[in-house]
């Protein structure tokens, strides 16, 4: 039996679980200091709710950098994941430099 392509990215999965679990605790506990370093002092709600959404990830990656072979789906949905994020946050500073 060989080894999956995609065990080579293991190392990256399992970096992003820690990413995850450290920045989603950070933010969904204690929003006031975030939301102060980004200027956004009122939305501390909302960066919560962005906390808790990131620190669900964090086990889907620690699950898929053990098997990357074995969870597929969820290789995709890291992918998406990663990539709408950056959409978003271009598209944020697109938006805030327009207004």
């Amino acid at each position: 039996m060989s080894a999956s392509p995609l065990r080579r990215f293991a190392p990256w999965f399992y970096a992003a679980a820690l990413y995850n679990l450290a920045w989603g605790t950070l933010v969904a506990a204690y929003p006031d200091p975030v939301a102060d370093l980004a200027g956004a002092g009122d939305e501390t709600l909302f960066l919560r709710v962005v906390g808790l959404f990131v620190l669900v990830y964090a086990p889907a990656y620690w699950w898929v950098a053990r098997r990357p072979d074995r969870y597929p789906q969820l290789v995709v949905v890291a992918l998406l994941g990663k990539l709408f994020g950056a959409a978003g946050f271009v598209l944020a500073l697109l938006v805030d430099a327009v207004q």
